[in-house]
């Protein structure tokens, strides 16, 4: 006699069946996807242990049923049992019962998968976001990066990320991360971090002034690093203990493109290459705001200048206001910081404007722009 077991019965969401395994007195053969036929050995009675596992967001993990077999040549009959279950917030495996009603096994917390570095190259730019990607039942990431204990911020159920800011310098650094869940913890994931060095200094592709300042990161371990202008070595400049180095030339550079290589000393980093241009000093600004001529009472004047700019001199017929530049080239004028400027350009009529740049340098050739103020309501 044999009995058929639908093992697709009480399986919760998220947990398919990975196999079945036949017991000590008796065979299992496999008669659908999720359907076995079991048949006890000739002349036994008494109780056959088989299992089962399943495949969920914990893993691959087993169970037992427990069968019993009365009489030689009868039915063999299922111990009722519990199905398996599955809590948000960990893997429970409720295990069958015997014939009495007692536990097997006690029931088992499945502990989450350990979290992984993303991307799993292990190295990645200075400053930018470190990612992890975890189980989806993870509830706390706990990382430490040098011994130290970071917060990380969940970014989507399997995605964790941190930002070191400033606070880890180029090189080598020790990355540990733990998952938890409200009864588990994962195990240990442990790797090295390679932060890579970087030009902060100026951007790619960047209008200078003559007189540029050059920074960037790198590992402390190299103590200086190597500065070449179109080939040409210009600078050793030392590293301090954050891992930043930066350089101030003491003169003018000529007007021209510039192709910046910064060779580190630590024996592990690659040269960085970053491109710039060195513009005339009489490099006008860039007016933004206003677009057009038609000029709007309490509007805005603003624009962009030249990397290495220090101030904007605006001139509104006959009176001018002078504000300092943004580092990142944005400059800006409203009623508030150029009220004098702004009560004549609301007068009705025509009014002319220059605006100029101060560099360390001197100033720039004036962008000139023709405005109309109309009549206020």
């Amino acid at each position: 006699m044999t009995a058929r077991i639908d093992l697709s019965e009480g399986l919760p969401d998220g947990m398919t069946l990975a196999g079945a395994f036949p017991g000590a007195h008796g065979t299992l053969v496999q008669a659908a996807p999720t359907v076995w036929v079991y048949t006890p050995a000739t002349d036994f009675t008494g109780y056959d242990i088989l299992h089962y596992q399943v495949h969920g967001p914990g893993g691959r993990q087993s169970a037992p049923i427990t069968v019993h077999v009365t009489e030689p040549d009868h039915y063999p009959r299922l111990v009722p049992s519990r199905p398996l279950r599955a809590n948000p917030a960990q893997l429970v495996l409720w295990h069958d019962t015997d014939v009495h009603g007692t536990y097997l096994r006690p029931p088992k917390t499945v502990p989450p998968a350990p979290p992984a570095l993303q991307p799993p190259s292990k190295a990645v730019p200075y400053s930018q976001d470190i990612e992890f990607s975890t189980d989806p039942r993870t509830q706390q990431l706990v990382v430490h990066v040098d011994g130290k204990r970071r917060t990380a911020k969940r970014a989507s159920s399997t995605r964790w990320t941190w930002n070191p800011g400033l606070r880890l310098a180029a090189g080598i650094h020790r990355i540990t991360a733990t998952s938890l869940t409200a009864g588990a913890k994962s195990a240990a994931y442990e790797a090295d971090l390679r932060v890579l060095p970087a030009v902060c200094t100026p951007a790619q592709d960047a209008v200078c002034t003559p007189r540029p300042r050059l920074c960037g990161t790198s590992s402390p371990d190299g103590r200086c690093v190597t500065l070449l202008l179109n080939g040409e070595q210009v600078a050793h400049p030392t590293i301090n203990p954050a891992g930043v180095w930066w350089h101030d030339f003491s003169r003018d550079l000529p007007p021209g493109p510039y192709e910046l290589t910064v060779q580190h000393h630590s024996g592990y980093e690659e040269p960085v290459l970053r491109t710039f241009t060195v513009a005339q000093t009489s490099h006008p600004p860039l007016l933004v705001s206003p677009r057009r001529d038609a000029f709007p009472r309490c509007g805005e004047i603003s624009g962009l200048a030249v990397d290495g700019s220090t101030h904007i001199q605006v001139t509104v017929d006959h009176t001018t206001a002078t504000i300092p530049v943004e580092k990142i080239g944005w400059w800006s004028l409203t009623p508030h910081n150029a009220p004098k400027l702004f009560a004549v350009l609301n007068q009705e009529g025509q009014h002319t404007l220059h605006a100029t740049t101060s560099t360390t340098a001197g100033q720039s050739a004036p962008t000139v722009k023709v405005l109309h103020t109309g009549r206020g309501l």
